[in-house]
This record gives C-alpha cells, structure tokens and sequence, in this order.
C-alpha cells in the first residue's frame, strides 16, 4: 500500500528494562505516535495492552485516525472508551479496506 510502518517491539526494541532504556523506548514512542497520520492498535485478548491503551489515547486526543483490529473471537465486550475512539476491525481484510479508505481520504 505504500504505507511506512513502526511497530514499536520491532523497531525500538524489547526486553529488560532500566529506566534509561524505558526513557528511550518512550521518547521514540512518542515522537513517532506526535508524526503519523493513522494509528493501528491491535487489541485482542480480554484486555488490552497498557501501552496500547495509552498509545490510542494519546493518538485520539492528538486528532489521529485510529484504526482497532481485534480478532480475538472470544465474546468478551469491548470496553466503551475504545469502541468510541477508534474504528473497530475484525479481520486483515476489514483492516485493509479501511486503510485503503483513509489513504483516499488523505489525498
């Protein structure tokens, strides 16, 4: 699709860590959250990520378009603060029509 992507495990790191490296891991975190355009959080299980849940605020208060994609199939109900910030996907066929459909939109 001719999208860049970050994913922050992958791109910054993971493992133990000192508060140096939590520091660095946080300022790349930010800065690239502070310069994207779309944001998409994966959120499966019966409860998110708390990085990701303040990743999605974060990016919602910054005006960024959120993307959801949660194919957990387990019926466990969504918490409302999320339903009502990002666009919820159920599989990677939803979630690249939606990208196709914002990518429009940015033209």
């Amino acid at each position: 699709m001719g999208l860049s992507t970050y994913l922050p495990h992958r791109d910054v790191g993971f493992g133990p860590v000192s508060e140096k490296q939590a520091k660095h891991y946080f300022d790349q975190d930010l800065w690239m959250l502070q310069n994207s355009h779309c944001v998409v959080a994966v959120i499966n299980g019966a409860d998110i990520d708390s990085g990701t849940a303040w990743e999605i605020g974060f990016s919602y208060s910054s005006g960024k378009y959120l993307i959801g994609i949660r194919e957990d199939i387990r019926d466990v109900e969504i918490n409302p603060m999320l339903v009502c910030t990002l666009i919820l996907t159920h599989s990677f066929e939803d979630l690249h029509s939606e990208l196709v459909t914002w990518k429009a939109k940015e033209r």
